[in-house]
């Protein structure tokens, strides 16, 4: 692997763990009580659910009469378990 694909590689990580560490602290109710056992999954698995929880929201119930948050819970139980 080349050097500039190693650098590439640790800032991206760095990146990400930056961005998690700084929403959690200005949003810590969001993902951490949406996804309990978030804070010990692999780093990019982190992003991907911290993106989902920015672009998505953390809510698990349903809006009245639809079925639209059901991927967010089978997510957390995933998460959880």
């Amino acid at each position: 692997m080349s050097m500039t694909l190693r650098r590439l590689i640790l800032l991206a990580t760095a990146a990400i763990g930056l961005f998690v560490g700084v929403w959690a602290a200005i949003w810590p109710d969001g993902f951490y009580a949406a996804f309990p056992g978030f804070d010990v999954l692999p780093l990019d698995v982190q992003g991907a659910l911290v993106s989902l929880v920015y672009n998505r929201g953390s809510r698990m119930t349903d809006s009245p009469g639809t079925d639209d948050r059901r991927e967010m819970r089978a997510i957390r139980d995933l998460v959880a378990a």
